[in-house]
């Protein structure tokens, strides 16, 4: 235990969570939990979900965690997945589609929409990778409306009209022996709110939102918890 700290609370977020969720949330523990030491971690979903379950760390926030037991799944957030493409035109006119592979449960959906654009140029596992190469070299994809939202504002991106989005739900995973249990449930109110913060998309009431079907079964899995 750090000298001065009452406790350590370690957690753990997937590598497209970390800016700005868990960003904002270690600056949030700061200054309502000053007394506690913090560990945090960025890794693989899988991973994740193993430390929490292993004691390692005590939360773990992951988009699509498979339920097993002794672990409590709490839904934090609605990502939407957009499909944007970038604004300046490359230099032989063609657009090129980049794929990143969000989940299964999705990937039938959004290969469907992308299908117009032909077969991807680029298929990555990592968000902020695919964002970064359109960004530079020019394209178009489905990305997280969150990641994206600045440059829609600064006009690098713009968002391709009737395209359908997808939710993507991000939860928080914590063992049901976990210690700390105020330790922990003030982390989770922390998660909450800044979860709750982030800015509304301005989607339309009219634009199409698929559910992927592990979406759904982890909400009622989540109620039920």
């Amino acid at each position: 235990m750090p000298a001065g700290r009452r406790a350590v609370l370690g957690i753990g977020a997937e590598h497209s969570l970390w800016d700005p969720l868990l960003l904002r949330w270690l600056l949030w523990m700061r200054r309502s939990q000053p007394d506690a030491a913090l560990r945090a971690h960025v890794g693989l979903p899988e991973t994740i979900v193993e430390q929490v379950a292993g004691g390692i760390i005590d939360i773990g926030v992951v988009y699509a965690p498979r339920h097993r037991a002794g672990l409590r799944i709490e839904l934090l957030m609605e990502e939407r997945l957009a499909m944007a493409r970038t604004t300046r035109q490359t230099g032989d006119g063609q657009v090129d589609y980049v794929q990143v592979d969000w989940s299964p449960d999705l990937a039938l959906h959004y290969a469907t929409a992308g299908a117009g654009y032909g077969d991807p140029g680029l298929v990555v596992d990592l968000g902020p990778l695919g964002l970064g190469y359109i960004l530079e070299a020019g394209g178009i994809g489905y990305f997280r409306l969150g990641a994206a939202r600045p440059h829609l504002e600064s006009g690098r991106l713009a968002l391709v009209p009737d395209a359908p989005e997808f939710l993507y739900p991000a939860y928080a995973v914590i063992s049901e022996n976990s210690g700390e249990p105020e330790l922990i449930q003030a982390a989770l109110d922390g998660l909450r709110r800044i979860a709750r913060a982030e800015p509304d998309d301005g989607r339309s009431a009219s634009q199409s939102v698929w559910y992927g079907r592990h979406e759904s079964l982890t909400r009622a899995e989540a109620a039920n918890a």
